[in-house]
Order: structure tokens, then sequence, then C-alpha cells
């Protein structure tokens, strides 16, 4: 009876010691869980704070957007797939993911409390997730390509027996892109006839497809490169186009097959003075336009103007005057056979002088008027050339072109020089091949006439060598 009465008594004990833990831990306050999907997701995708995180979630609603190429990025980036498909998946814009990789504000929140939490914020796309959006964010912010030309030539005059080897180019520079939006080049000519020289200088942007802006140093608007001439003599054509200024140009090729640019340049006159005019300080700029039309890769037809005022003073009336001058040009290249390429242009205006090989060195932009004292005239002029290249394999080929130029003559112009220049012709054929990617080697034949006002002519003959390494 002893022993019956000390085990009820034990089991009264435990059952009250049980009754007492159960009652004190219900007196205790509930453990919070903290779960991701109370987070709410603003419908407006604006700045979100999370105040924290469990170490392991599985929410099959959920996905994060993690950047492993960054260790220090504290968080991820959560949002709910009931969204729109395409940012269901959590991804960033472009702009984002290059704030959070390279321009210095990655670590704005390393200041913040710990109490604060992390401070994420998402700028989601609706086109984030497009084909053409994936494929840009491969390309990087910045690009930056190293140019270089290393041009060397041998130059021997038949008739005369005079020779020369010089490295007629040393160029350097760089180009590239910034966000694919702004392109940039720099480029320097090391040894330009034993002279530093900027060979181009500019920036360029395209606010909308199809639609680009340039300012700065570069090619002019009235020439057209594509349809130069291959030669080793580095003028070229005596009556082609070819020139550099400082400019803000617009080009717009958003129509198919079609190009057209419009273009404010720099002036910049050469003209002949004398005692009675001289030339002013220029403060109009030259104004230039073209079109282009393409009917494939390596065919197209071009037509340019330009119009230009410049600006003299006259000792004689002591009062400032000025005179127009404009260009016209149609320039073109084309295949006639598969291998058989020709190409042109045609120039003509008054006052473009300093647009054209030859008439470039004469200063013949703006003239004295010998019937008028005091007074200044600008000449007609015209240039052209024409030239055929056939390609006998890729990396070898042969060409040739004839070229002119004439300077015209009004109001009893040179009456004071009839040994001026008149007319200016231009033979060359060559032979190139294409060594490597990087190496050209050439040979030229060249031989050009020259004819004064008085009628009398002189002819030279040139034999040119080349190797050029380019990269």
């Amino acid at each position: 009876m002893e022993n019956f009465t000390r085990r009820v008594a034990g089991w009264f004990l435990l059952c009250l010691a049980m009754s007492m833990s159960l009652s004190a831990a219900a007196q205790q306050p509930p453990v919070e869980r903290v779960d991701v999907e109370t987070i709410p997701v603003q419908d407006d995708l604006e700045e979100m704070v999370i105040e924290s995180q469990p170490e392991s979630t599985n929410h099959p609603k959920q996905e994060k957007d993690v950047d492993t190429d960054d260790d220090d990025r504290a968080a991820a980036v959560r949002t709910d797939a009931g969204q729109d498909e395409n940012v269901g998946q959590g991804e960033l814009s472009q702009k984002d993911r290059r704030r959070d990789k390279g321009d210095g504000r990655e670590n704005d929140d390393e200041d913040d409390d710990e109490d604060e939490g992390v401070r994420v914020q998402t700028h989601f796309e609706i086109s984030a997730a497009s084909g053409a959006q994936k494929e840009e964010k491969k390309a990087p912010p910045v690009t930056i390509d190293l140019l270089g030309t290393l041009r060397a030539k041998f130059e021997y005059q038949p008739g005369e027996g005079d020779a020369r080897f010089q490295v007629r180019n040393a160029r350097f520079g760089v180009a590239g892109e910034i966000y694919s939006k702004l392109a940039y080049c720099m480029e320097i000519d090391l040894s330009d006839e034993g002279k530093i020289k900027m060979v181009n200088a500019y920036l360029g942007t395209k606010l909308y497809k199809g639609l680009g802006f340039t300012i700065g140093y570069s090619y002019g608007s009235f020439m057209d490169l594509a349809a130069l001439p291959p030669t080793i003599d580095f003028a070229g054509p005596n009556g082609s186009a070819f020139y550099r200024t400082t400019q803000l140009s617009y080009m717009c090729d958003k129509l198919k097959n079609w190009k057209f640019g419009v273009a404010m340049e720099m002036p910049s006159v050469d003209g002949t003075t004398n005692s009675n005019v001289s030339i002013n300080t220029q403060r109009m700029p030259d104004f230039a336009t073209s079109a282009q039309y393409n009917w494939n890769s390596s065919s197209h037809i071009k037509l340019s103007a330009i119009i230009r005022s410049m600006t003299y003073s006259s000792n004689v009336y002591d009062k400032a005057y000025s005179k127009t001058g404009f260009g016209l040009q149609a320039s073109t290249t084309f295949n006639v056979t598969k291998k058989l390429q020709a190409y042109g242009q045609l120039n003509y205006g008054k006052g473009i002088g300093s647009y054209l090989n030859d008439l470039s060195n004469l200063n013949v932009d703006i003239v004295p008027d010998p019937d008028n004292e005091g007074k200044m005239q600008v000449l007609p002029m015209l240039g052209w050339y024409a030239g055929l290249q056939y390609n006998f394999c890729p990396s070898f080929f042969v060409s040739g072109t004839y070229s002119l130029s004439r300077l015209y003559s009004e109001n009893g112009y040179p009456s004071g020089n009839p040994e001026s220049y008149r007319k200016g012709q231009y033979l060359v054929a060559n032979a190139f091949w294409n060594v490597s990617n990087n190496m050209q080697v050439g040979v030229e034949y060249l031989r050009g006439w020259r004819t004064d006002f008085s009628s009398s002519t002189r002819h030279a003959n040139r034999l040119n060598l080349l190797m050029q390494y380019s990269f």
C-alpha cells in the first residue's frame, strides 16, 4: 500500500511539472518568421527596401537575378512571376548593369547603417528580354581601337634622274564607341612631309536610328572618299575634291538605299591679293549638302553642292565687300563586271579652288579683278577624273585613271602674269598586292602635263614604289 501511494504521488508531481512548463511556454511571445513572399512588390517598380533575408528560401514563384561577376554585390533583385513575362525573370536593364559594374555607384549603400537593410533600386524595361536587347548587352560600354599606318615610298623621275625615299605617312590614333551611341576618333600623322599634322579629331552620335551628327575635324562634305581611285601618289588625281575641315555635319540614312547630309564647315579662303585689296577674317561658314543613292554594296551615285561667302577689304574704297562662291559635284563608282569596277567624279563651280587638288596650291579662291581696281572676283573652275580597276583576285588588282583640272579666265585675268596655271592633266597606272591583311605593296607610273595661260606646256614622269603596313 505504501508503495502504491508513492507511485501515485510521483505521477502527480510529474504531471504538475509538465503542466507548469507548458504554461510558461505559452506565456512567451511567438517567434516572428520572415517570409520573402510577405515583401510587397510595388506596382510602379520603384525603390523597395528589404529589411532582412533568410539564408535559404524555396519559393517557386520567385527567382533571383544575381550578378555573379561582381562579388561585392550585396543583394539579389526579386520580382513577382505574376507580372509581365518579360520582366518576371528579374532582368536588369542595360543601364542598370553598367551602373552596377562601372560608374562608381555600386558602393553607394556601404555607408548606410546595417539596421536599415539593403537598398536595391529596380528599373525594369518591358523590352529587356527581347533578342535585340540581349545582343546589345554583349557589347562593352566603351570600345577602344588602335589605328596605325606606316607608309614608305620610293620615287624616281626618269627624265631627270632624281630619286628619293621617304616615310610619307606614320599615322597613329584611337577610335571607338561609348555605349553604342557616341563614336569618337583621334588620329595624327607624325610624318606628313616631315611635319606633325592632325588627321582626324571628331565625335559622332546617333540620336535616333539612321540619324547622326558629327562635330570636329575630319574629311569635308564636298567630296566622295568611296569614289576616289587607288594611287601611291599622295595627292591623287588633280581634278578630284579632297580636303579636311572643322565642321558640324548631319547625316540621315534612314531611307532605304539613300543617304542625305548637310554640314556647316569652317571657312578657309586662299586668295591672291595686291596693294589695293586684302582678304578679311571670314565670319560666315561654308554650307554643304549631299544626296547619295546606293544600289548595292559597291555601287553608288552621289550629288553634292557647297556655297560660301568670301569677305575682302578694298583699300581703294576703304570698305569691306564679299563675293559668293559655289560648287557642284557628281561622283560614282559601280561594278561593270564581277571583277571590273568603274569610278569617276565631276566638279564645277566658282571660288572653290581650295577644295580641288591642283588648284588648291594656286590661291585662286578669290583674285583681283583687273577691270575693276580695288575689287576682287571669283573665277570659274573645273575638275574631273575617270578610271577603271580590275581585280584579278582578292589580294591583287590593277587600276588606271585620267584626270583634268581647268581654271577659266574672266575680266582679263591674269593680265599681269600670263605664265599662270590654266590647265593640268594627270595619267596614272598602278598595281597593288595585299601581301597580308596588314601589309600592302605596289608599283605605279605617273605622267603629268601643265599648260599655262600663255599656252606653254610642260610635263613630267615619275615611277613610285610603295610598302605600307596598317593595324
